[in-house]
């Protein structure tokens, strides 16, 4: 990864309810995407998380919330790779350990515990 990209502060939310009733995989899938695309929570609900029209992006959305990524992550890492988006927040410090354990599909530990 030769350009560094700085990475926005976290603003973890502290409600992991929708956070909770997703797989590992669909949580990681939910971040990778938003992160490498130029995509809604709304879309994301429904090609990820399979999920109603009702809800309006806000599954997706309460995930992300979470784990402290919002509306400035988004599509931030267009065209990197899955491996390169990983070692960027590796590279970032401590602070973004619960996104590196997201990606590598490993249990994050709750923000508000």
């Amino acid at each position: 990864m030769e350009n560094r990209i700085h990475l926005p502060a976290l603003r973890p939310g502290n409600r992991k309810r929708e956070y909770l009733e997703y797989s590992k995989i669909d949580r990681a899938r939910v971040v990778y995407a938003y992160l490498t695309r130029d995509v809604s929570t709304r879309i994301l609900d429904d090609k990820i998380l399979c999920v109603p029209h009702n809800y309006k992006g806000y599954k997706s959305w309460s995930i992300l919330a979470y784990l402290g990524i919002r509306k400035d992550f988004r599509n931030l890492f267009h065209d990197y790779t899955e491996q390169e988006v990983l070692d960027a927040f590796v590279e970032a410090g401590p602070a973004y350990q619960n996104i590196v354990k997201v990606l590598r599909l490993e249990e994050i530990a709750p923000w508000d515990e």
